[in-house]
């Protein structure tokens, strides 16, 4: 979990590098004297833009990578805390309704050898921006992935 983190940090560090070189390019003023404006002739041609959001393409898919990834760790680390809680806690539950131990010792079995892989993980925090955005991707793409005519 904790190489995932490092790696969410490095992959975001990578994708601010390589969005610098289109930043200086759409933006020329912004870092004042630092860098030379870029050439009209050569660098303005919007061939030159689409190469450089190219360049970006790997960066992101390197930081949506490790954010995936440290979710999917941080959503194991939680099930298997629940389960021991759950085993710490059996005896207890036993103890306070004799009547149901069996049953409660055996639900608690049960739970505890469910793979915890196997559940899916909460569904992320939601953005009004990324919903809006989600809605036209989803108009334009099909369901299936497939793109629409």
């Amino acid at each position: 979990m904790n190489s995932a983190k490092t790696g969410f940090y490095w992959a975001v560090a990578i994708l601010i590098l390589s969005a610098f070189p289109l930043v200086v390019q759409l933006v020329p003023g912004l870092f004042g004297s630092w860098f030379t404006a870029p050439n009209p002739n050569q660098d303005g041609t919007p061939y030159a833009v689409l190469g450089k959001i190219f360049l970006l393409l790997p960066a992101t898919w390197l930081t949506a990578f490790f954010t995936k990834s440290y979710a999917e760790y941080f959503h194991l680390e939680r099930e298997y805390a629940h389960k021991a809680a759950l085993a710490k806690s059996v005896d207890g539950f036993k103890r306070q309704t004799l009547k149901y131990a069996e049953e409660i010792t055996a639900e608690v079995f049960m739970e505890i050898r469910t793979n915890p892989a196997s559940r899916a993980g909460p569904e992320p925090a939601a953005h009004h921006l990324y919903d809006v955005l989600s809605k036209a991707v989803s108009k334009v793409v099909g369901k299936d992935g497939k793109k629409e005519d």
